[in-house]
């Protein structure tokens, strides 16, 4: 998915980043520092849709580490650079592979969504996709956490959700409470 030129970054952030937006908000530029900082984030990790987040290039290794700390290792975010320009980028993933992955300055403008906290209604599509993509690695002799990991990679599933997926179609499905 690619974003095309539009009124503001905040619209083409929340197209590409494969992340629920059927509601958002928009945070602008997080303070820099105390506890003005310390509210935001706050709201963030309380925030049950997505946040979105203009941050300064030199600026956005710190905030993904204070992402990480504050608001959630296991949250989804895509981090977004240059968009509708010759270098578009956007990284995804949660917020601490993300601020694992940025070592330095990122160069140019930087929108991040962080997606809400809870769990998302899948589409009907995803678990199909789900299914197919985890029979294929669990075929092709992938063990179930990789297999779980790709899943989780391609469709946005959640992280237990794909494990169990691919515990069941290796027949080593856990068992239910009660059991």
């Amino acid at each position: 998915v690619e974003a095309v030129p539009g009124a503001s970054a905040v619209l083409a952030a929340l197209a590409v980043a494969g992340i629920p937006c059927d509601a958002f908000t928009f945070a602008g530029f997080l303070p820099r520092q105390g506890r003005e900082r310390a509210t935001a984030l706050a709201s963030i990790r309380h925030a049950t849709h997505a946040t979105v987040l203009y941050e300064s290039p030199r600026r956005v290794a710190e905030t993904l580490v204070d992402l990480r700390d504050h608001v959630g290792a296991e949250r989804r975010v895509a981090l977004c650079r240059e968009l509708t320009k010759l270098h578009e980028e956007v990284r995804r993933g949660t917020a601490a592979e993300l601020a694992a992955s940025i070592t330095g300055d990122v160069l140019g403008e930087v929108t991040l969504v962080v997606g809400g906290r809870g769990e998302v209604t899948e589409d009907p599509a995803t678990g199909e996709k789900a299914a197919e993509i985890a029979k294929w690695a669990v075929d092709h002799g992938l063990g179930a956490r990789d297999a779980s990991e790709l899943v989780r990679l391609a469709t946005g599933l959640a992280k237990s959700k794909a494990y169990a997926l691919c515990l069941e179609l290796q027949g080593k499905a856990p068992a239910k409470a009660g059991d």
